[in-house]
């Protein structure tokens, strides 16, 4: 069951490790040796053995929108729309120290970060991609991609990082599309697989995001006539693949129309999705990778629904929204394994959403359009 307090406390005592200070005898506030010898909250405070979230900066406009969190470099990178409709800007702010955000204006609604490059979709005359370096974008900006006549996304765009490309999926009618890759200045550009939806009842989920990394593009089919939604994915690397079933799940609503708000993470080993019953009850499904549970009941992670998060190779980090036990406004952690016994790492954090997660913390936004967006961090 959730608390309502902070973080539950680590086991004290052992050596002191990577960034704790060299006198350990206080774990319960001692920033550098919280909750146990060498962990260290990372600039934010220690309180009762739990390391605190610290506020890194808030966007100077009340006119933002963020839809994406990153971290690089040591500098985190918040992805925003000025009006969630308009080109975005990127705003940046050191991932250690405090500090107003700068911004780095660009043409485009940015969608991923890499090598110190942003890259974007372009429309007008036609669809294509275009990047800037993040140090220059003004004068650096330009066009690398350009998609066939008649041609558009269907999905976002996705940086793979490990093999320095970029993906996309484009398609001409909606239905079928073909997933590319291309070099990060748009050369080697070059068709991965394609798939075909037989009618509108097919959908990539999210948006079309490459969630939980750029490896595999998630799609689900909702058959209204059996309430049965079905989940699939398609690599995004091996030529020809073809999709793979990874779930059929009873009386749910999972369609088109609630698609903004059930929001599903994944990485090498788990997909959580948001399941809707008939019952008017959200439940968040545990999905092994990477073959799925086509036939048998799957394991329920937790009531209600995830409203942002991130997941490591063992635990999710976020916020779950409509829980009978985990409150609205916290940031939590649970083992992969399930949530029953969420750790409750923070409170006041209302509408906490884009997570990432950088390998020793995480970091969030809060609110946003109307009032400031607020960039947070606390150490793992």
């Amino acid at each position: 069951m959730g608390g309502t307090g902070g973080a539950a406390g680590h086991a004290a005592g052992g050596s002191v490790g990577t960034g704790g200070s060299g006198t350990c005898t206080n774990t319960a506030s001692d920033a550098n040796n919280c909750g146990t010898c060498g962990h260290s909250c990372q600039g934010g405070a220690c309180s009762s053995g739990a390391c605190q979230p610290l506020l890194l900066g808030t966007v100077p406009s009340t006119t933002e929108y963020a839809h994406q969190t990153t971290v690089s470099g040591g500098k985190v990178y918040v992805f925003t729309g000025d009006g969630q409709n308009n080109p975005s800007n990127v705003w940046q702010v050191d991932a250690s120290t405090p500090g107003t955000p700068s911004e780095v204006k660009t043409s485009g609604t940015v969608s991923c970060l890499m090598n110190g490059e942003l890259f974007w979709m372009t429309s007008g005359q036609g669809f294509g991609i275009a990047s800037c370096t993040i140090t220059s974008c003004a004068t650096t900006a330009k066009p690398i991609v350009t998609l066939p006549s008649g041609q558009y996304f269907q999905t976002g765009l996705g940086c793979d990082a490990v093999n320095n490309e970029l993906i996309w999926a484009s398609t001409a009618d909606g239905l079928s599309f073909t997933i590319n890759r291309s070099s990060p200045a748009g050369t080697n550009a070059r068709p991965i697989t394609s798939l075909t939806f037989p009618d509108n009842y097919w959908h990539v989920i999210d948006g079309g995001q490459f969630t939980g990394g750029t490896d595999r593009l998630f799609y689900e089919h909702y058959d209204f006539s059996a309430s049965t939604d079905y989940r699939y994915y398609v690599s995004t690397k091996a030529l020809n693949a073809a999709g793979v079933q990874l779930v059929k799940v009873q009386n749910v609503g999972l369609g088109p129309s609630l698609a903004s708000a059930p929001l599903d993470l994944a990485n090498d080993t788990v997909l959580l999705v948001s399941e809707y019953s008939t019952a008017g009850a959200y439940s968040i499904l545990s999905i092994p990778l990477p073959n799925g549970i086509i036939s048998g009941s799957v394991p329920v992670f937790s009531d209600g629904y995830i409203y942002g998060g991130v997941l490591d190779s063992t635990n999710f980090f976020g916020t779950v929204w409509s829980s009978a036990t985990i409150p609205q406004d916290a940031i939590i952690r649970c083992p992969l394994s399930g949530c029953s016994n969420p750790v409750i790492m923070a409170r006041g954090q209302a509408m906490a959403s884009n997570f990432a997660d950088d390998g020793s913390a995480i970091y969030w936004t809060t609110t946003g359009q109307g009032s400031n967006v607020a960039i947070w961090k606390i150490a793992k």
